[in-house]
């Protein structure tokens, strides 16, 4: 079985069927400790680890409630609490496998080396025949380089954000194909952009 999930299903943790736990998220979100920049805080992996230090205690602080539903849901289904102290989000690792992609260079391997059972990849590449894309008329004759944006499904939910960054971008020299989200039709992209609710990324 594959998961590629946020938050651990009872279901999947009681099956006893061997299960794979794929992360297409930061994978800061798995890991938690002091060598590392907090999940979701944007703080740079450099320096500042006061501002990881207060940014971790107040999201422990405003988490604590939502953490504590949780595990008396896993428990009131037969599953064991997650231990917050080393799994900063809502799902066990698997104990069969682990995989994430995300680029070595960009990755925190060099800072905390990975737990057992945990691998990574530059990517997760699809591997379907037939897939044809071609660039859009709208961006093939402009000047400047091709860049994919996506912020992922839950990334892109985030309307406001998603409008600020088009904002920025649209004052770039550059085309954009942009994989636009679930919620696609909320927001409007510049002429410098093409996008569709979900564009493959490879």
């Amino acid at each position: 079985m594959i998961m590629d999930q946020v938050i651990s299903l009872p279901s999947v943790l009681k099956s006893q069927i061997p299960w794979v736990l794929i992360n297409s998220c930061n994978p800061l979100i798995h890991f938690d400790g002091h060598e590392l920049p907090p999940a979701n805080s944007g703080l740079a992996a450099i320096g500042a680890q006061n501002e990881w230090k207060a940014f971790r205690d107040e999201a422990n602080r405003v988490k604590a409630g939502i953490r504590d539903d949780f595990n008396q849901y896993l428990l009131n289904n037969g599953c064991e609490a997650i231990d917050f102290k080393d799994i900063p989000f809502f799902i066990k690792h698997s104990k069969y496998l682990n995989i994430y992609g995300y680029p070595l260079e960009l990755d925190y391997q060099d800072m905390k080396p990975l737990p057992p059972n945990w691998h990574r990849f530059d990517n997760l590449k699809r591997q379907e025949k037939h897939m044809i894309f071609e660039i859009p008329m709208k961006l093939r004759n402009k000047t400047g380089k091709l860049v994919y944006f996506s912020l992922g499904s839950m990334g892109a939910a985030d309307v406001d954000n998603m409008k600020r960054l088009v904002n920025i971008l649209s004052k770039s020299k550059h085309r954009f194909i942009v994989s636009k989200g679930p919620l696609h039709d909320e927001y409007s992209l510049a002429d410098n952009m093409w996008g569709e609710g979900s564009v493959h990324q490879i």
